[in-house]
């Protein structure tokens, strides 16, 4: 067996795992459950989806993060946003008093 032959059968043994799926239902909770005032159980919820559903699962526990005045948490899930993601999350922790970049 060449080297190129036992590459192809060794290789995908290396290869990263698939992303864990995100049952709509999940996120869709998250979502409600911050939108009542439940940021705890939001961001436990929306953590199962950031492999997923990145940009909503992270403006979920960034933006909760921020009503819960936990500043790190929130910093966090602000790094892994894109640009309209970030102001959102700005924006809600400043309505909290917590200053994030």
């Amino acid at each position: 067996m060449g080297v190129l032959c036992t590459f192809a059968l060794i290789a995908p043994l290396f290869a990263a795992p698939p992303a864990p799926a995100c049952p709509k239902a999940l996120l869709d909770d998250a979502t409600r459950d911050y939108a009542s005032g439940q940021y705890a159980l939001a961001i436990a919820k929306a953590r199962w989806c950031t492999a997923a559903e990145p940009s909503v699962a992270y403006r979920v526990i960034g933006a909760s993060s921020c009503f819960l005045k936990d500043r790190a948490t929130a910093l966090d899930a602000w790094t892994h946003l894109d640009s309209q993601g970030r102001n959102f999350v700005k924006y809600v922790c400043l309505r909290n008093d917590i200053k994030i970049p």
